[in-house]
């Protein structure tokens, strides 16, 4: 009984903190808002995507900050600045950003990687392969690359996809939660 109340108590603080947060990507009013919208809500994904996985032990030293990169060009301008007043697990959150590789990126827990860097992607993957790196796109197709969260627009909503098997892969491990709430897992 405790254990599905605990359960179904995280499937409502994630359903409150991020499905609520699936809406329409789309604004009628105004031109500009739009991408604005998009990138405020994926912050908050970024944000509820490292406060339900796990990495290894070797990766989660409290003293150290949590450093979210970002990849090449910056599309959040604003929208992230807010996420280094929080913390995970903890640990105060630390924004990098990196116009190429490897830049630092060995000291990312998660990457995002621009939609600039698609053509570069095979390799972006390829260096951060093995380390407990989590890493987040919107390029079409970053799942099937080997990625492991990809932002998606579905029937005009934001939504994202998993491949929980390069996640463990990276000694990461995703909240069945958020898995729970993914439009795809694969």
């Amino acid at each position: 009984m405790y254990r599905w109340l605990t359960h179904t108590f995280l499937v409502l603080l994630l359903i409150l903190g991020v499905g609520a947060l699936a809406c329409p990507v789309k604004s009628a009013a105004h031109e500009h808002e739009p991408a604005e919208l998009e990138y405020k809500l994926k912050a908050a994904f970024l944000f509820n995507f490292a406060r339900f996985t796990t990495w290894p032990k070797t990766a989660e030293n409290r003293a150290i900050p949590f450093t979210l990169c970002v990849l090449s060009t910056d599309p959040f301008g604003a929208a992230l600045s807010g996420l280094q007043e929080r913390s995970i697990s903890g640990r105060a959150i630390k924004l990098y950003y990196a116009d190429h590789l490897p830049n630092k990126l060995d000291q990312c827990q998660m990457l995002f990687v621009s939609k600039s860097e698609a053509a570069s992607l095979s390799s972006i993957l390829k260096y951060v392969n093995g380390k407990p790196i989590v890493t987040v796109s919107d390029i079409d197709g970053f799942v099937a690359a080997n990625g492991m969260f990809e932002f998606v627009t579905t029937e005009g909503r934001l939504a994202f996809i998993i491949n929980n098997s390069q996640a463990q892969a990276h000694g990461v491990h995703i909240s069945s939660s958020l898995l729970n709430l993914a439009y795809k897992v694969q």
